[in-house]
């Protein structure tokens, strides 16, 4: 990668693309981003990036990039459309993680469209939204699971529509132990917001529940490389939300016993300088960096970070960062007991009453 010591510098950039310091040569400018791209998307990198580029010439290659601009566009359209079909037939719910957080946050929302779309329905109407989606030709996708199964207690497998299109993970609650403990649907459904795109309007979380599901996806990727989404929406997050109800957002982590990632991931927030300069004196509440045996699992973590992920994790370094800063001991505990049961009887994913629909 080149001045790896100063290519930690793209996260800055992401926030400050106009007045980041960079290193001077570009080409290490450009693996760097190329690098967060492959992390992330490259349609939202070279949105974020464009001022940068301005600056200093260009870091991507522009038919690439208006190649994932289109695609992005095409998921884009194609996440409204099912919103659209859920909210016609009745079906009540809140779009949860990237597609909220486009919307949320981000100019242009369009560019931070990957992957799945998220979405949170009440228990009592999850059986409904799967029957007005698999009426139109959903069906779930089993796919590769650890040994020990499908742990998720408030997800399923990816349902997927017929032409692929659409990844949609339909959630009972906003994510699953130890939030789904403190933080339920009815929660999120009382204080979201709405939002209009292409004459769609769809519901998205309050900026507070947002930030912990930040927190909380991140803590379950054990602030690995799949993180790298979640440190970019909660830098967009902390420079927009201009009053953040700090008491709430606390009283849901304390609560979930989640204080510790929470703690620990603020605190990478802070080492990577993401968090913009408006938001440091209230954000930093959370941010004491971890001390003990934590402290040197802390550091690795954020080198990994400023390394931009350069290896996966393996499976013990896995568990000793949930063990060390992911998680609370019971939290952890807990985890490792479901996996366990698991290996005796593996869960699927795909709801019992929903067998029928699923595919390989």
């Amino acid at each position: 990668m080149g001045d790896r010591a100063r290519a930690d510098r793209i996260w800055a950039a992401l926030v400050d693309p106009e007045g980041c310091v960079v290193p001077a040569d570009r080409d290490t400018v450009a693996a760097a981003a190329q690098r967060l791209a492959d992390l992330t998307s490259l349609a939202l990198v070279a949105a974020l990036l464009a001022p940068l580029e301005r600056r200093i010439g260009a870091l991507f290659d522009p038919a690439r990039v208006e190649k994932a601009r289109l695609f992005a566009r095409f998921q884009h359209r194609a996440h409204l459309r099912w919103m659209g079909v859920l909210a016609d037939e009745g079906v009540e719910a809140v779009c949860i993680k990237g597609f909220a957080n486009a919307h949320a946050f981000f100019d242009e929302p369009e560019a931070r469209i990957s992957g799945d779309l998220d979405v949170l329905v009440r228990p009592r109407d999850l059986a409904r939204a799967i029957e007005v989606l698999g009426a139109r030709g959903f069906a779930f996708r089993e796919g590769e699971v650890p040994r020990w199964g499908f742990v998720s207690t408030a997800s399923f497998a990816p349902f997927v529509s017929a032409d692929g299109a659409c990844n949609l993970d339909l959630h009972t609650a906003p994510d699953s132990d130890p939030l789904d403990r403190a933080l339920d649907a009815e929660a999120v459904f009382a204080r979201a917001r709405e939002f209009c795109f292409g004459g769609i309007r769809f519901r998205v979380p309050s900026v507070e529940h947002a930030l912990i599901l930040c927190i909380s996806n991140a803590a379950k990727d054990k602030f690995g490389a799949f993180a790298a989404n979640k440190i970019i929406d909660a830098a967009k997050l902390l420079a927009r939300a201009s009053v953040l109800d700090r008491r709430a957002v606390e009283d849901i982590l304390r609560r979930a016993n989640m204080m510790r990632p929470a703690r620990a991931f603020m605190a990478l927030l802070a080492a990577l300088e993401v968090v913009p300069k408006g938001a440091r004196s209230w954000s930093s509440w959370l941010a004491a960096p971890p001390r003990g045996l934590a402290a040197g699992e802390f550091s690795r973590m954020v080198l990994d970070a400023r390394a931009l992920y350069p290896a996966e994790a393996g499976n013990f370094a896995k568990f000793r960062r949930e063990w060390l800063l992911a998680a609370e001991p019971r939290v952890a505990l807990r985890l490792a007991g479901r996996r366990l049961a698991g290996l005796w009887r593996p869960a699927s994913g795909v709801p019992r009453f929903a067998a029928g629909r699923a595919k390989g």
